[in-house]
């Protein structure tokens, strides 16, 4: 029988931390939707929006973030004949994007969902990505878009490209390429040094205790 009441503190302290680090524990895989929220307005169909929040992740413009319009990137339904469909909701940076963890935590980007701006612009055009590593190293890769955008027809507006190896271990990610569609992006939390050691600590707490 446990006598020592440090034990019992020790373990309730490695929960707590274990609870508050869980958003960065490994394996978490999350696909980013960019869902339109309920509170909107009804009849809107594109909106401009500072930045965006989702499942523990921050997408939002390179550079100082606007607090009023004009926005630097468009929430997009993709209900109008001009714009991209085929997806429920996606966003529509007019310049660069940066995704990172909120909680600084590293990620994998593993795929991502790209389309033309608009059928204005319905050319091949180069899309390109930069993962960021933790040391400041940093790895690239470029997706081509294939130029088919007819909106409401036939073809598959959105393309799924994915990230190489290399994107498997970033603290951030940044386009290279403004004037796109991206939706469904595909990211898995990396295991951190510290949280695997608070957890096997854990497990031995736990162990010895029994």
């Amino acid at each position: 029988m446990l006598t020592d009441w440090r034990m019992p503190r020790a373990i309730l302290s490695i929960l707590i931390a274990f609870f508050v680090t869980s958003e960065c524990l490994a394996g978490l895989q999350v696909v980013l939707e960019m869902d339109w929220p309920d509170d909107v307005a009804p009849g809107v169909i594109q909106r401009g929006i500072p930045q965006w929040f989702e499942q523990g992740f921050h997408l939002r413009p390179k550079g100082p973030i606007a607090q009023q319009p004009p926005f630097d990137m468009a929430h997009n339904k993709g209900v109008d004949e001009v714009w991209p469909h085929g997806h429920g909701a996606y966003l529509q940076p007019d310049g660069f994007l940066v995704v990172s963890a909120i909680l600084g935590c590293s990620f994998a980007a593993l795929a991502v969902d790209l389309a033309e701006y608009s059928v204005l612009q319905n050319i091949s055009k180069d899309i390109g990505f930069r993962g960021f590593q933790a040391d400041g190293t940093s790895s690239e890769v470029t997706f081509r878009l294939d130029g088919q955008i007819d909106s409401f027809g036939p073809l598959p507006d959105f393309e799924t490209f994915f990230f190489p190896d290399t994107f498997r271990n970033i603290v951030r990610l940044e386009t290279t390429t403004g004037g796109y569609s991206l939706d469904s992006l595909v990211v898995e939390v990396v295991p951190e040094p510290a949280t695997l050691l608070l957890m096997c600590v854990g497990g031995l707490l736990l162990k010895r205790r029994s």
